[in-house]
This record gives structure tokens, sequence and C-alpha cells, in this order.
């Protein structure tokens, strides 16, 4: 998402943390505020593991995406992806 200023005719990138500043509660609205707060810690607290910016900026050792903060960050967008579609599972895949 980007913004844009008429003043001087420029256009600026927003990074992911000023879209949750801006949108939050557009955000809360839709997933909840746990999931929401959860996301945030996970991807972007300086105070938890940061993957977003560790795997961005290449600060993550080798075995990282092997540990405990990599696995729930996987089981987190699968369960922000995926979890939502099984309640349609049997109109996708119906028994033959």
């Amino acid at each position: 998402m980007t913004k844009f200023d008429d003043a001087t005719g420029t256009q600026e990138d927003r990074t992911i943390s000023a879209l949750y500043d801006t949108l939050g509660d557009e955000l809360k609205a839709i997933f909840g505020t746990a999931l929401i707060d959860d996301i945030r810690r996970v991807f972007l607290s300086k105070h938890g593991p940061n993957l977003r910016n560790g795997v961005a900026h290449a600060l993550h050792h080798d075995g990282a995406a092997y540990g405990p903060d990599a696995i729930y960050a996987s089981w987190l967008v699968w369960h922000i992806c995926c979890l939502p579609l099984a309640k349609h599972w049997n109109e996708l895949f119906p028994s033959s």
C-alpha cells in the first residue's frame, strides 16, 4: 500500500508496521484482536521473534527455519489462510 502526497506529487511506500498502525481497527474487525496481536508479536515486534525483519535482512542463522518461532509462524499463517476454508471441504471434494 502506498500513500500519495498531493502537495509534493510524491508517492511513498508504507511499511507493514505503518499499515498495522493505520488499519488496526479494520484488521481487528476482520480477524479479531487476539489474532492481530499474535501476528504483531510473531512478525513485527522487536520484543518478539521479529521474523519478518530477520528474514528480510538475513539476520537469522541457517537453523532458524526449523526452530520453534518459525514453526509457530508457519502454523499461524496456515491458521489464517487455510483453516477458514475447512468448512467448505465437502463442497470442494464431495464424496463419490
